[in-house]
């Protein structure tokens, strides 16, 4: 089993709305085709049932960092779909999202 560190943090919107996104560096992600100095966003996955279905799971409503628990190298892929090219983003299919610590105070205050 894989496992994948990230970080999730709370993000303003111009109509005063809110939302969350997670986002890890390329070194820490455990794909050949990454940068290590890029930052990438990740899209959460369930698993596949027994019909071979996965389907996007929420990213939690929490900031901090969390670690990804990945049943195999099939499940984790960087989106190089063409009108995706360039957006950084990276899919993983987790059984398990796990919550390890809260930001530091300094980055909460900053967003």
């Amino acid at each position: 089993m894989l496992k994948l560190s990230i970080v999730v943090r709370k993000h303003e919107k111009k109509d005063g709305g809110s939302f969350y996104k997670a986002t890890a560096k390329g070194k820490f992600i455990p794909l050949v085709e990454v940068e290590d100095d890029v930052f990438y966003t990740i899209k959460l996955h369930t698993p596949k049932d027994e019909k071979g279905v996965s389907e996007a799971r929420k990213i939690p409503e929490k900031a901090g960092f969390y670690e990804l628990a990945i049943p195999s190298r099939k499940d984790i892929w960087l989106d190089q779909r063409e009108e995706m090219l360039g957006k950084n983003i990276i899919h993983v299919r987790c059984s398990k999202v796990l919550f390890v610590e809260a930001l530091p105070i300094r980055e909460l205050e900053n967003k």
